[in-house]
């Protein structure tokens, strides 16, 4: 081995399992083990090798552009539009953060410039709610536009873009 889990080297175990964390995503490490007892330290076991996961965010499954243009009148949130959220192997919540313009939420009510979508047992999932603000600028355009991107700790983010324009 050329490097070491510090933690674990050498470590003497009571019983027969012993749990490893702070172990990095992605990342294959290998282990072997030796008993000892009255009668001194074995030999090294041959080593096995064991790949952790990277956590993942989905979206819609199939879709990360909105399906119908964001349009609204300043003043005035634009109609909703909603994007099933999901992570696995994740370390950390998922958030949401809004594009220029764009407020999100994970409750369907709460808008603002960020969601979350807590993390449990190293999932997350929920319905994230994004609309055009009502403070959104009345001139230019929202064409291919990144209305929110998901991030998470050691995941890759995941963006939600349009194709559409604002007025």
């Amino acid at each position: 081995f050329t490097s070491l889990v510090s933690s674990y080297n050498n470590l003497t175990v009571a019983g027969l399992s012993q749990a490893v964390t702070g172990l990095n995503p992605g990342t294959t490490y290998h282990v072997r083990v030796r008993a000892v007892n009255n009668s001194g330290t074995g030999a090294n076991s041959t080593s096995a090798s064991q790949a952790t996961t990277t956590p993942g965010i989905t979206i819609n499954a199939t879709t990360a552009v909105t399906s119908a243009d964001f349009t609204t009148t300043y003043g005035t949130a634009s109609s909703v539009q909603t994007f099933a959220i999901a992570g696995n192997n994740l370390v950390a919540n998922i958030t949401a953060t809004a594009g220029t313009g764009f407020e999100v939420a994970s409750d369907g009510a709460t808008y603002g410039p960020t969601a979350t979508f807590t993390n449990s047992g190293g999932s997350a999932s929920g319905t994230l709610s994004v609309r055009l603000a009502a403070t959104a600028p009345a001139t230019g355009t929202y064409t291919s536009a990144t209305v929110a991107t998901m991030s998470s700790t050691s995941a890759s983010p995941r963006t939600i873009s349009t194709d559409g324009t604002g007025s």
